[in-house]
C-alpha cells in the first residue's frame, strides 16, 4: 500500500513540475520586423486593414508626431514613449509616412512608405533600430570604462601616497646675522 501511494506522489510531483515548467519563447516570430535605419533608403511599411502596427523605435527615442497624406485613412495614432500605433481604416496605395522623435535633445523625422491592404501577411510590430545610436552608446560605454579606469589610477596613487612615511616637512628659512 505504501509503494502504491508512493508511486502515485512521485507521479503527481513529477507531473505538476512538468506542468510548471517554462515554456520556450520562439527564436523568432515572422509578426516582428525589425529595420536596420538608414538617412538614404524609405522603407516600405504593409498593414493589413483594420489591424493595428506598432512602430517601435530605440528606447532613447520619444516620438512626438506622426502625419501622412492618409492621414484620413487611420484611425488616430497613438504614441507611447517610443512607439506609435497606427490602424488603417480603409485600403490605401503607398503613401508617405513621417514619424517624429525625440533623441537627446534632438529631432529626427523618419520617412516610411506606408500601405494598406485588405487581407495581408502583415506584422504587427516593426523595430526601427539606428545603428547611430548603437555607435553612440559604444563610445559612452568606451568613455565610462576610461574614467573608470583614471578613477581607479588615482585612487591607487592615493593609496600609495598614503602609505608612504611621514617626512619632515617642518622646515623654516633664517637669513643670516
Amino acid at each position: 500500500m505504501r509503494v502504491i501511494v508512493a508511486c502515485v506522489t512521485a507521479c503527481m510531483v513529477s507531473t505538476a513540475a512538468h506542468a510548471a515548467a517554462p515554456q520556450h519563447p520562439q527564436q523568432s516570430d515572422s509578426r516582428i520586423k525589425t529595420l536596420v535605419w538608414s538617412p538614404n533608403t524609405v522603407p516600405e511599411i504593409r498593414a493589413a486593414v483594420g489591424s493595428a502596427i506598432a512602430i517601435e523605435f530605440g528606447p532613447g527615442e520619444r516620438v512626438t508626431d506622426a502625419w501622412s497624406s492618409s492621414m484620413s485613412d487611420l484611425t488616430k495614432p497613438d504614441y507611447a514613449d517610443h512607439t506609435v500605433i497606427l490602424k488603417p481604416k480603409h485600403v490605401t496605395p503607398l503613401a508617405p509616412l513621417f514619424v517624429r522623435t525625440e533623441h537627446d535633445g534632438a529631432e529626427r523625422v523618419y520617412p516610411f512608405a506606408f500601405e494598406a491592404v485588405e487581407n495581408a501577411e502583415a506584422p504587427y510590430v516593426v523595430r526601427i533600430t539606428n545603428p547611430a545610436d548603437a555607435v553612440a552608446a559604444q563610445r559612452a560605454a568606451a568613455a565610462r570604462r576610461r574614467a573608470a579606469a583614471e578613477q581607479q589610477r588615482a585612487r591607487a596613487a592615493l593609496a600609495a601616497a598614503a602609505s608612504m612615511p611621514q617626512r619632515n616637512a617642518n622646515y623654516t628659512i633664517q637669513a643670516g646675522k
